[in-house]
């Protein structure tokens, strides 16, 4: 009796062992294409000049991949402009600021210094 019931049990063994790595691996694209769908939203936003609707986008971006350097420095120009409409001086300052550190975490990931003066 038990050995009838082998090959039916060997069968869906042998079926989930070839399944589990594709469904492993399709749940660990999922949010790098979240990540790709978001990134391509922010970007047309900023290639429109809507750098403060792309704002909290590009925060989510860097938060979830700080080694992404264009969304850095998007981020960075996103946040200067930003500041600009602060009517608190010591608000503006400190955007200003956290934009120029993204800068240079981006120049040190390998973005061109092409917006410094060297």
């Amino acid at each position: 009796m038990r050995l009838k019931k082998w090959p039916g049990l060997a069968f869906v063994l042998l079926l989930i062992i070839c399944v589990a790595p594709w469904h492993a691996a399709a749940q660990a694209d999922a949010p790098n294409a979240d990540y790709a769908v978001k990134r391509k939203k922010a970007e047309g936003l900023v290639n429109q000049g809507q750098y403060l609707e792309a704002l909290p986008l590009l925060e989510e971006l860097v938060k979830s991949n700080p080694q992404d350097d264009d969304a850095l420095v998007a981020l960075a120009l996103s946040l200067v402009k930003h500041a600009a409409t602060l009517v608190d001086l010591h608000a503006a300052n400190k955007e200003r600021l956290r934009a120029r550190d993204l800068l240079e975490r981006a120049q040190k990931l390998g973005t061109p210094a092409h917006w410094r003066k060297t």
